[in-house]
Order: C-alpha cells, then sequence, then structure tokens
C-alpha cells in the first residue's frame, strides 16, 4: 500500500509491523542478559496488524512467533549479542497471554 506524504505520493506503508523482545525470567538475575543461560532468558515476537483499530490492545497469543520463524520471515538476526537467546521456543504464558 501506498499513501501520499512530504509531497509524494509513492511513500510505502506497512500493512503488518512487528517487535522482538528478550528479558530475563526473572529480575533478581543479577547477570546481564548475554551472562544468562537459556533457561534464565525468554524471548519472543509479535506480529501485529498496521491498524489504528489495535491502538492500545495488549497483543494476543495467536499475534506470538518465535525469534527464530521472525529471522526467517524478516532475514534479520536478533540478539547477536546474547548468544544463549532461546529463540525456537516461547510460551504466551510467560507474557501473560
Amino acid at each position: 500500500k501506498t499513501i501520499s506524504f512530504g509531497g509524494r505520493s509513492d511513500v510505502a506503508f506497512p500493512t503488518m509491523f512487528y517487535y522482538a523482545v528478550l528479558r530475563k525470567k526473572t529480575a533478581n538475575i543479577s547477570k546481564t542478559v548475554a551472562q544468562c543461560s537459556a533457561s534464565e532468558l525468554q524471548c519472543a515476537a509479535f506480529v501485529r496488524a498496521h491498524t489504528n483499530s489495535l491502538k492500545g490492545q495488549k497483543p494476543s497469543s495467536r499475534e506470538m512467533m518465535s525469534i527464530a520463524d521472525l529471522e526467517k520471515i524478516t532475514g534479520f538476526t536478533y540478539f547477536v549479542n546474547v548468544p544463549n537467546a532461546p529463540k525456537t521456543t516461547f510460551k504466551a504464558s510467560d507474557w501473560g497471554l
């Protein structure tokens, strides 16, 4: 989809957006995320429609995927400085969903 913006009429308007998140399972771990083992970390990707109808709504478990799957789709590598990031797994319940 394209929109008009800044005097141009060919500006790409994304239909989807995503965010990749990584965190420690518990806040009381004194290590940095790069020092943590995979069992001490959680990561997930959220892929959402780019629409105003979702404004203010929490993401749902249907919008989640593994970081490994997001890497396949986007061609980017995430969390390169965190060698133990558990990229192939996620649990919606870990994120309150």
